[in-house]
């Protein structure tokens, strides 16, 4: 693989361009603090690379409120075809076209996590991961960055595929081998991603391969190319800092790279992860909402800014059995509660809306009814729920959008099963 690039410098890094203690730049430091002497180029590194970090906030930005607002129309997408799929007999050709519906918003629902899963910025959450199940769902975004002009091919192969990772890191991971291995065929050539399991003296792995039919590597090339800043890209098409945040990421997940090329003949990058003993006892599995457990009438409060998605939530819960008092914000819902007197057996609401946001909400009605629990739902990622405190609270649960009806009914019912058992 040539072309090669990476993508983030360690804290205080030195710059590449200098070993002089003088010149190193501190992590959160402008060009303007850095002590000691700074030559016209090291100058010119360091406001390119603030540039940058400022660029990329501001696409963060985006990122997260584009997935914000394409989470709230596929709920609403999702709602309405699961709920008219439900009304139709088994084999009807119009509910096929309904589930139809469904599977597109299922994968759309996959694009939004990945903008949001780019938008964030968080420390790393380590997981029990089915890697070769994420590179499935991450496939379709890795084919759009290879031209057309490259064949995109991949083996999945693993039995055990259960690995402890950040399953962001995974995609920073093949994504940087994706991106090098296209650079390294500018005139086509063939791509390969295969996932499998390997055994040696120090146990069982998992393999995750990249290989290209690029230009390969010289044995000089090959020792650095992991090196900070080691970059053969020209000027302005490559940091040099990809293949050493990879290189890091493996690493700290207990694993290792190890690169087989040849100069005319291709690269094969080997990202080896240790294998965890077993994957969860139990999975998440899609409920349709005719299979869920009815409401017996209790009275649910819901808040949602989006009127699409009020109306669908609201139908679908009163069509379980609930009784539904809706409410635009915050401080609609609490004039809608003293109305009804704050008899409500549960709260079910955005977790971010204009002016009163869900958590405040909540602790208005809890200060008169203590016993409250409540059902947050949200457009953006779990990290708001750390951020507004509503993880702090064992009587709240955060429901992540897109859902369908199926899975909404099942979480309210979870959530009030779980007061009445608290209650005795």
């Amino acid at each position: 693989m040539n072309g090669l690039d990476q993508e983030s410098r360690g804290p205080g890094e030195p710059s590449p361009r200098s070993s002089d203690p003088a010149q190193q730049v501190e992590p959160g430091l402008s060009a303007e603090n850095v002590r000691g002497p700074m030559a016209p180029d090291d100058l010119e590194w360091v406001n390119e690379t603030l540039l940058h970090a400022q660029k990329m906030e501001a696409l963060g930005r985006l990122a997260a409120g584009v997935a914000h607002d394409f989470n709230n129309l596929l709920t609403v997408i999702m709602g309405v075809a699961e709920l008219r799929a439900d009304l139709l007999p088994a084999g009807n050709e119009t509910r096929a076209d309904f589930d139809i519906i469904l599977g597109a918003s299922e994968r759309a629902s996959h694009l939004t996590k990945q903008l949001l899963q780019f938008a964030r910025s968080k420390k790393v959450e380590p997981v029990l991961l089915d890697a070769e199940a994420h590179l499935r769902e991450t496939e379709r975004m890795l084919r759009r960055v290879v031209s057309e002009d490259i064949a995109f091919v991949t083996h999945f192969n693993a039995v055990r595929p259960w690995v402890f990772m950040d399953p962001m890191e995974l995609d920073v991971v093949v994504m940087n081998l994706v991106i090098n291995a296209r650079d390294a065929m500018p005139s086509g050539g063939k791509l390969t991603i295969s996932c499998a399991n390997s055994s040696g003296t120090a146990g069982d792995w998992l393999e995750v391969r990249v290989k290209d039919t690029g230009t390969g590597m010289t044995e000089d090339t090959k020792k650095r190319l992991f090196q900070p800043f080691f970059t053969t890209k020209e000027i302005g098409r490559g940091t040099g800092l990809g293949l050493a945040a990879c290189n890091g990421i493996v690493s700290s997940a207990g694993g290792e790279i190890r690169v087989e090329t040849e100069v005319g003949k291709g690269s094969e990058f080997i990202v080896s992860f240790p294998l965890c003993a077993a994957g969860p006892q139990d999975t998440a599995t899609k409920t349709p909402i005719a299979l869920v457990k009815r409401g017996g009438g209790e009275t649910l409060m819901l808040v949602e800014d989006d009127p699409a998605v009020r109306r669908v939530c609201a139908q679908a819960l009163r069509q379980q059995g609930y009784q539904v008092l809706c409410a635009c914000d915050g401080i609609d819902a609490l004039a809608v509660a003293e109305r009804q007197g704050y008899a409500i057996d549960l709260l079910v609401s955005d977790l971010v809306m204009n002016g009163m946001g869900g958590q405040a909400l909540y602790e208005r009605l809890q200060s008169r009814k203590p016993a409250l629990r409540v059902l947050f739902m949200s457009g953006y990622n779990s990290e708001e729920k750390l951020r507004s405190g509503a993880i702090e609270s064992e009587k709240s649960e955060l429901l992540p959008k897109p859902f369908a009806p199926g899975i909404l009914a099942q979480r309210v019912r979870a959530a009030l099963d779980d007061m009445k058992e608290a209650a005795g």
